[in-house]
C-alpha cells in the first residue's frame, strides 16, 4: 500500500500526490538519450534512499516510510523533502533515519533543520563517512521552458539503485498551496515524478540542480512539480545558520505585474508584484503601503515576479526592518517596514 498526500494548486482544481513511497511491512550536442545517460551517470552516486522510522537492526524494507534526498555540501548534508520525514504529519524518529547510498552503504542521519512552508527539510548523515559528491546548483532565471530536465529518485522504492526519468520544463513560476505549505516559483515539468521520488534533484543537462522533485498532478497526464534551486538554497543555508527559517510577516497580497497588468491600471513599470490588499494593523499598512502600490526592489534585492518576494524576505525575521521600493501613480518611494511574526 503507497500513501499518497493530496492537495490543490491555488483555485486551479489540479490534485497533487506528494511523491514519497510508504512501505506497509552535459552534452547539449549529443543525442538526447546520450545526454540524459552522461547526466544520470554523472549524478546517481549523489543521490540517496532515506528510510524514515527504520528499525536499528534489519531490513529497510521495513522503514515505515522512504523518499530521496541528494548531496548538498562536503559536509554530509542532505537536502531533501519535509514531508519525506514526516508521518502522518509527524516527524519520524531522528535516530531512525537511515540514508543509503546507490552502492549499497547505510548510514544513521539526523534533522539539522526543516521547513513545512517550502516542504524542504535539510539532515546530516552521523556516521562516519566518505563525503559523497555535492551536485552542482543550476539557475531558474537561466532555465528555458522546454529545456531538457532529468530527475533522479528511488521511484516506488523499487530497488538499490535510483531510477531515471526524463522530460522537458515544461513550466514556471508555478504555485502549490495547500495548509502548510506555500511554494511560489516552482518548475513544472513532464518528467515522471512518482511516490518515492521526494527530495530527489530534477537537473538539467549540464548536470547542475534546478529544482527538488516534490509532487505530481493526480487525474493528469505528465504534470510534476519541483521546488526551484534559488528557493532550496535559500532555505538550506538558514537551516545550517539556524536550524529554523527566520521568516517575518509583512501583511500584504499581491500579484505578479505583466505587460497586460501594467497596461490596464496605467503601471509605470511592466515587472514588479503588485499589492491587491494591504491587512488592517499589519507591517506594511504601518509602513503606508497600499492597494495599487508595485514593490520593485526589497533591501536591494530586486523583485521582479511574486516568488521573488518571499524569497527575499527569508533571513528576516519578525522585528526586523527591511527597504522596500516601490511605484505608486508615477512616483517611485521607498517606506521601512518592521516585519511582524506571522499569524496563526
Amino acid at each position: 500500500m503507497r500513501h499518497l498526500r493530496r492537495f490543490p494548486v491555488l483555485a486551479v482544481l489540479v490534485v497533487f500526490a506528494l511523491a514519497t513511497a510508504a512501505a506497509c511491512n552535459s552534452n547539449n550536442s549529443a543525442s538526447p538519450g546520450a545526454a540524459v545517460a552522461d547526466v544520470a551517470e554523472e549524478a546517481m552516486d549523489s543521490v540517496v534512499r532515506i528510510g524514515v522510522n527504520c528499525p536499528p537492526d534489519g531490513p529497510l524494507q521495513l522503514c515505515e516510510g522512504s523518499g530521496s534526498g541528494w548531496a548538498y555540501d562536503d559536509d554530509g548534508h542532505i537536502i531533501t523533502n519535509n514531508h519525506v520525514i514526516m508521518l502522518g504529519g509527524r516527524l519520524g524518529s531522528p535516530g531512525a533515519i537511515v540514508i543509503t547510498t546507490p552502492d549499497g552503504r547505510n548510514f544513521r542521519a539526523s534533522v539539522v533543520g526543516r521547513d513545512p512552508q517550502t516542504d524542504l527539510a535539510l539532515l546530516r548523515i552521523e556516521d562516519d563517512h566518505e563525503p559523497l559528491s555535492p551536485l552542482p546548483h543550476g539557475s531558474l532565471e537561466d532555465t528555458r521552458i522546454g529545456e531538457p530536465v532529468v530527475a533522479i529518485g528511488y521511484a516506488l522504492d523499487l530497488g538499490a539503485s535510483p531510477s531515471v526519468t526524463s522530460g522537458v520544463v515544461s513550466a514556471k513560476e508555478r504555485s502549490i498551496i495547500e495548509a502548510a505549505t506555500g511554494i511560489l516559483g516552482a518548475l513544472q515539468t513532464d518528467a515522471a515524478i512518482n511516490p518515492g521520488n521526494s527530495g530527489g534533484p530534477l537537473l538539467n543537462l549540464d548536470g547542475e540542480v534546478i529544482g527538488v522533485n516534490t509532487a505530481q498532478a493526480l487525474r493528469a497526464e505528465a504534470i510534476g512539480f519541483a521546488v526551484s534551486i534559488e528557493t532550496t538554497v535559500a532555505v538550506a543555508n538558514e537551516l545550517l545558520e539556524m536550524g529554523r527559517v527566520r521568516r517575518g510577516f509583512i501583511g500584504i497580497a499581491f500579484q505578479d505585474v505583466t505587460p497586460g497588468l501594467a497596461q490596464q491600471f496605467g503601471l509605470a513599470v511592466d515587472e514588479g508584484v503588485r499589492i491587491e490588499a494591504v491587512g488592517p494593523g499589519t507591517p506594511a499598512a504601518d509602513a503606508g503601503l497600499e492597494a495599487g502600490d508595485v514593490i520593485v526592489e526589497l533591501d536591494d534585492v530586486a523583485i521582479r515576479r511574486s516568488s521573488d518576494l518571499p524569497l527575499a524576505i527569508i533571513g528576516n525575521g519578525p522585528g526586523d526592518t527591511v527597504q522596500v521600493r516601490a511605484w505608486r501613480g508615477g512616483d517611485q518611494f521607498a517606506a521601512e517596514v518592521q516585519l511582524a511574526e506571522i499569524p496563526n
